[in-house]
């Protein structure tokens, strides 16, 4: 298996030189992964020396088929460390079902702004303290629904 361009470029970034990135690449070019595997690279390093202090992660994307599609990515990739790295997607269930899992503070959250900051509001998240990481994907996209 060999990396994408846009692989091989961010993940150099972000894992060898802990860089923050900004990527600009076509639909199909391998972004998903290129924020995905250093983001639980992070997490699984962090494991070693620190039991779970919360959500780690946040990816923000436009749309709940793309909530979907991203926690499925993120599934496949953590299915041999799924006891280091958890993941939950918001939006796509009851707001009761949805604090039910943040209170299990999974390592990672995939949602859409609408449906992060409704959590935000209401308490049932916290992420100030223990976030590490945040993507914004598509962030184009969400500047014009309106979140800024």
């Amino acid at each position: 298996v060999k990396p994408t361009l846009v692989q091989e470029q961010c993940l150099d970034l972000a894992i060898a030189k802990g860089r923050d990135i900004v990527c600009k690449a076509r639909t199909g070019s391998g972004k998903t992964l290129a924020y995905l595997v250093p983001i639980c690279h992070k997490i699984i390093q962090k494991s070693e020396y620190e039991t779970s202090v919360g959500v780690q992660a946040v990816v923000l994307v436009p749309t709940k088929e793309l909530v979907a599609q991203v926690y499925n990515v993120v599934q496949e990739l953590t299915y041999y460390c799924n006891r280091v790295i958890t993941c939950i997607k918001l939006g796509t269930a009851s707001t009761k079902q949805e604090a039910a899992m943040l209170r299990d503070t999974p390592s990672i959250v995939v949602a859409t702004p609408a449906g992060l900051l409704k959590h935000v509001k209401n308490g049932s998240v916290v992420l100030k303290e223990t976030v590490q990481n945040l993507v914004i994907d598509e962030a184009d996209l969400i500047l014009s629904f309106g979140y800024s």
